[in-house]
């Protein structure tokens, strides 16, 4: 007998939950593209053990279903399956539900941006509206989307997309040795560093940064990590500005630990953004966050550790980067700071489970 935990794709900010689910719940993960794995997930493979199984999945117009689901559950007998979002999967699931008794949870990655209108696709606003009522809980990254999910289906549970902080910040200590040199390659001049990690794509809202960290260039450089199509566009806006920027490329493993040390203060500034996983990285790795209204990862964020901006506004943006900025301190010498992320992975995963037998 086993749990199920079914979703798409391995990504590196899923890697910690799927080991916790298999190591310590009873899980065995599924993902309908098991071959398909983020870069930044293929920099840590090693250091997890679950098994990531194939759920051989289908398509009807373009949507997946699961071709032998009713066979999978007769055979493994789940109490729980946790499955992503509100697919036909998850309609699949219902079905079987009702002759195998298990309790079916939807992990869902909306914003409160995405419930007030701002989804990716209009088939998951229509989903929304009907399918949560059947479920028999819902868990969301952040405790204003839970709230909604409470007050208008009674269920909704907290799990914000972060890595488990004893990991993530062993990681960021090995990668300490790392930093110096990232300074000296990026030449910083004696100036903080503004730090964007994310792909190089249209609603990442990456121009609207150049032009807002420009009135800050004299004390503040902006690195921007991260590849993708908008990268040439970019950096011929970099040369039009006399910005500045510097563009570090996709970076990976023990290097990224590394930018997220070095950074003085991180910017997250989507015009779209169901959470922003990079959010909590960089609060673990202490470092003050400016994020937009419109990711979810602005649960994250209070008075101490950042602010939220109005992603439109780029005099906004300038404030709210100036105003960080001039809280930090230059360091001279750069050591692993605090964690400045309110929110714990693992309290809010045992919160969620308390109820389910270790193994």
């Amino acid at each position: 007998m086993s749990n199920l935990f079914i979703s798409t794709y391995l990504a590196s900010a899923r890697q910690d939950l799927c080991e916790s689910l298999s190591r310590d719940y009873g899980f065995k993960i599924f993902h309908y593209y098991p071959e398909i794995a983020t870069r930044d997930a293929l920099a840590w493979a090693k250091e997890y053990h679950f098994t990531n199984n194939a759920l051989d999945v289908g398509s009807i117009l373009g949507k997946n279903y699961a071709k032998h689901l009713e066979e999978l559950v007769s055979v493994e007998h789940p109490r729980i399956v946790i499955v992503q979002e509100f697919s036909l999967i998850a309609i699949q699931l219902l079905q079987l539900r009702r002759k195998y008794g298990f309790r079916l949870v939807s992990m869902c990655d909306d914003s409160v941006n995405m419930i007030e209108g701002n989804d990716f696709k209009w088939t998951h606003r229509a989903a929304r509206k009907f399918l949560p009522r059947f479920l028999d809980d819902i868990i969301l990254n952040s405790g204003e989307t839970a709230q909604w999910y409470r007050e208008h289906f009674g269920k909704g549970q907290i799990l914000p997309i972060i890595p488990d902080e004893e990991i993530f910040r062993s990681r960021l200590a090995a990668a300490s040795g790392r930093v110096s040199e990232l300074r000296e390659r990026i030449g910083t001049g004696g100036r903080k560093v503004i730090l964007f990690v994310g792909r190089a794509v249209g609603l990442k809202n990456i121009p609207t940064l150049m032009r807002s960290c420009l009135p800050l260039k004299d004390k503040a450089l902006l690195v921007i990590v991260g590849g993708g199509e908008k990268l040439p566009e970019l950096q011929k806006l970099n040369e039009s500005l006399s910005l500045g920027a510097f563009f570090a490329g996709e970076c990976f493993g023990e290097e990224l630990m590394g930018y997220y040390q070095l950074a003085d203060v991180f910017c997250l500034p989507s015009t779209q953004e169901a959470f922003g996983s990079v959010v909590g990285e960089a609060l673990i790795a202490g470092c003050p966050v400016a994020v937009s209204s419109h990711c979810g990862a602005r649960a994250l964020v209070n008075a101490e550790n950042g602010c939220v901006f109005d992603p439109m506004d780029g005099a906004a943006l300038t404030d709210a980067l100036g105003k960080l900025i001039d809280r930090t301190e230059y360091r001279d010498e750069i050591v692993l700071r605090e964690s400045l992320c309110p929110i714990s992975f693992r309290e809010c995963l045992d919160a969620i489970f308390h109820e389910l037998p270790s193994r």
